[in-house]
């Protein structure tokens, strides 16, 4: 076997050279017309990236032919195989160049997978739209054309997506102005969508003063003022005299917002239409030294600019006491709402009960871990009187472990909310007994302020397996809330889909064919329900059923 493998090996020596030589003697194709490759939207949102890469031939005069792709990301492909299909190459082509290549295009990421920071000028990260993962990370696409054999390279590097700020000419201000005046204000219009978004207008002055108008979904509607401090007004406007607003390329002042009302009658169709405001967008409108400049936040060149100059008017302004209204009275359903925008009394703890590794989407405890670490007082409330341990009940995907952080790190179980629920009946809304809690001493048994009881809340999910690990965990079953509903009564009010109080969403249920009895009998869920709870009733002893 080695006598006849050497002859081999002599071949390849002197085969190589002469291809080396052969190819490295003509010029590379001048590529003169090509489009912009940008990273595609939705594959920068579900994190694909790699390299993709396409064969072709270039024919006399120039023209791409017989592009074929060899690799490459499924979502990343289309966009470079329309690309070379569309390249133009200068005719003729030099003396001795090849027409065979390969196009290879490298998109990608980098992303900052630590899952322990979070910027509290700005709105916590969270995934969004279902399994498509959005995030902040450096992206790139970089690109070249090469002959099959490596010897000539054209360089095809993408241009940047984002523009430079002299591609608006027409701004006469790219720079903040040098001086100030008592006239400065910043203003906020709000219409992020088309229906169910919160639409408002605030502005905050230099004097101080506060100007909001609530248009529609807001709990304040129309005008209200308030007052700051003048320092807390400079510091805001501060953050307005930068280069980062400034260059930015300026959009006509927004016109007043004005919503039609819906008719009574319309189609599901034409609803959105109709309920369209004037205007539609983000915009953030700046007076300074008699200069007046208005952005739209969607055209910033980094994401975090725009979410940092909102987040600074709303934290400002206390735009949270208009959206949404009193805090004490607020349902914690607003909850996940609520980190979202600032609000009186969050910390740092209470944002960590809900936070996630950007590379992965995932829900992380590692953010809860370092700030419990770190000495938080473990029952800061925020304004509604809601704890880190109710906010892990309501928001966690993973809530056992969660509470069990904080419960390990002696947080209240039973600390009341400024409606007196307790985070066992935040949990329990969700149709979950939380062991975690029971084991930590979580009083089952606790009323808030309407009456409420955890058994009354799992009564509604109508699920008689979790309804009897309360009754085995001691809820009295005879409990009435201030209006002398039991359990038993708010399990027949849903069954009826009439609940005493209104379902999380989504709120599945079983729909069947034809008029549904009240209490819906036809429903095994709700049968085998009511048939424990009254049989609970009936066996509680006389000494417990007065329940109060």
């Amino acid at each position: 076997m080695p006598l006849r493998r050497k002859p081999i090996l002599l071949a390849l020596l002197v085969v190589l050279p002469n291809v080396a030589c052969r190819a490295q003697s003509g010029q590379a194709p001048v590529l003169v017309s090509r489009p912009k490759i940008f990273y595609p939207p939705i594959a920068r949102a579900a994190h694909v990236h790699g390299e993709v890469v396409i064969d072709f031939a270039i024919n006399s005069d120039g023209e791409v032919v017989t592009p074929q792709l060899v690799s490459g990301p499924p979502m990343l492909r289309g966009i470079v195989l329309d690309a070379v299909k569309s390249w133009r190459f200068q005719a003729p082509l030099p003396v001795g160049a090849q027409d065979e290549f390969e196009a290879r295009y490298v998109f990608a990421l980098k992303v900052d997978d630590d899952d322990t920071k979070d910027d509290m000028d700005a709105p916590p990260w969270s995934p969004c739209c279902g399994d498509v993962i959005v995030t902040r990370f450096d992206v790139t696409v970089t690109g070249d054309v090469r002959s099959r054999d490596g010897s000539q390279t054209i360089d095809v590097t993408p241009d940047k997506p984002h523009p430079p700020a002299d591609s608006c000419p027409d701004d006469k201000q790219k720079h903040a102005p040098d001086d100030t005046d008592a006239e400065d204000y910043v203003e906020l219009q709000n219409a992020s969508c088309v229906t169910g978004c919160p639409v408002f207008r605030v502005r905050v002055s230099r004097s101080g003063s506060i100007a909001w108008r609530g248009y529609d979904s807001v709990a304040a509607k129309g005008n209200r003022d308030a007052r700051i401090g003048g320092q807390d007004a400079d510091a805001l406007l501060a953050k307005f005299a930068t280069d980062a607003f400034w260059s930015a390329c300026g959009v006509p002042q927004p016109d007043e917002p004005r919503i039609p009302d819906l008719p009574k009658k319309k189609s599901e169709d034409d609803e959105n239409e109709d309920r369209n405001p004037s205007f539609l967008g983000v915009y953030l409108t700046v007076r300074q030294a008699g200069v007046t400049k208005s952005v739209d936040v969607s055209q910033f060149a980094s994401e975090d600019v725009g979410e940092k100059l909102i987040w600074a008017v709303e934290k400002t302004a206390d735009t949270h006491r208009w959206r949404h209204g009193d805090p004490t009275t607020e349902p914690y359903t607003n909850m996940e709402q609520d980190l979202a925008h600032p609000k009186p009394g969050v910390t740092a703890l209470i944002r960590a009960t809900y936070h996630f590794n950007p590379s992965t989407g995932e829900q992380t405890s590692n953010r809860l871990k370092l700030v419990l670490k770190q000495g938080a007082n473990v029952d800061e409330a925020d304004s509604s009187g809601w704890t880190p341990l109710m906010y892990a009940a309501s928001l966690s995907y993973q809530p056992e472990e969660e509470m069990k952080l904080l419960l390990e790190a002696h947080a209240e179980p039973n600390r009341h909310s400024a409606a007196g629920d307790t985070a066992l009946m935040i949990a329990a809304y969700r149709g979950e007994l939380s062991e975690t809690l029971l084991a930590h001493g979580a009083d089952i048994n606790a009323h808030n302020t309407a009456g409420v009881t955890a058994l009354m809340l799992l009564a509604q999910t109508m699920n008689a397996v979790t309804l009897q690990d309360a009754l085995k965990a001691g809820a009295n079953p005879r409990a009435e809330d201030n209006a002398g509903h039991t359990a038993l009564d708010y399990l027949r009010a849903a069954s009826c889909d009439k609940p005493l109080i209104a379902m999380p969403p989504p709120y599945m249920k079983v729909v069947l064919e034809g008029p549904a009895p009240c209490p819906d009998t036809r429903n095994q869920w709700y049968v085998e329900s009511e048939k424990l709870l009254t049989a609970a009733m009936k066996s509680t002893a006389a000494s417990h059923s007065g329940g109060r």
